[in-house]
């Protein structure tokens, strides 16, 4: 198994806030069963985003000024608190 899937197996009976998992890509199981609202809590700007979407292009197509290099979450220059 790859790793993620892996560790989502070893998790599986954890409640969902215990665990946290973050995908480079879109998760193609994940992203189409479910509806996911990105909120910026600053700004207060809310973004659907759409299935198989990733969040960084969300925030582009929606006009949101991100610092990003390689777009796979690789080099850091994404990264937020």
């Amino acid at each position: 198994l790859p790793m993620l899937a892996a560790f989502e197996n070893a998790t599986s009976s954890l409640p969902r806030g215990r665990v946290h998992t973050e995908y480079f890509a879109a998760n193609k199981h994940f992203s189409e069963d479910k509806q996911v609202k990105i909120v910026l809590h600053r700004s207060k700007v809310e973004i659907d985003l759409l299935p198989g979407q990733t969040i960084l292009d969300a925030l582009l197509e929606a006009g949101v000024v991100v610092p990003f290099s390689c777009s796979e979450g690789i080099c850091g220059s994404c990264e937020v608190r």
